[in-house]
């Protein structure tokens, strides 16, 4: 199978498309999708994925190992992101919605040294060890109305500079070991 369009499908379920290594497009299948169960995109060849508003489960290691650059997710997702991105050494782009801490603090230890771009819609606070330890990245957009940044949130990364108009709090070690 090298594509898939089920604009109308709400669930796929476990290991449904288990590294199908040469799926590469999914068309319009997320449009509607409220459950993606486990491995259900694992090994995927799509270099683009778009995850749209009406996702409310996420499940492990979705598109583990999965090809894809870029990676939109436009869903404020309630159930555990992590890991979900594991193994995706080519990724480039993460595009979050919002900067929620149930979605953010998980990806730090799941982000490829391949990522050099996130950016974050929209939220009021960075939460601990957002992008700790992830020196590949050089380019992170980030809500101006930002107020809080938490801990180890940028420590020993890469970034050469933020300006954040509105914050008021900054925790402990949120820039310790920036060389740049």
């Amino acid at each position: 199978i090298s594509s898939v369009d089920f604009p109308k499908c709400k669930y796929i379920g476990n290991y449904a498309f288990y590294y199908c290594t040469q799926l590469l497009d999914f068309n319009d299948t997320f449009k509607n999708i409220y459950y993606l169960g486990d491995y259900s995109f694992a090994g995927n060849r799509a270099e683009e994925i778009t995850l749209y508003e009406n996702l409310a489960n996420l499940g492990y290691r979705v598109f583990e190992s999965s090809r894809m650059k870029r990676f939109f997710c436009l869903s404020d997702i309630i159930d555990d992101f992590s890991s979900v991105l594991q193994g995706c050494v080519f990724l480039q782009e993460i595009y979050l919605k919002s900067a929620t801490t149930r979605i953010l603090s998980m990806f730090s230890s799941y982000i490829p040294s391949s990522l050099v771009k996130i950016e974050v819609g929209s939220g009021s606070a960075i939460p601990d060890e957002f992008l700790k330890d992830i020196r590949s990245i050089n380019t992170v957009s980030l809500p101006r109305d930002i107020t809080s940044i938490g801990k180890y949130a940028f420590k020993n990364n890469s970034i050469s500079s933020i300006v954040l108009d509105d914050v008021v709090t900054i925790d402990e070690y949120a820039f310790s070991g920036c060389k740049n």
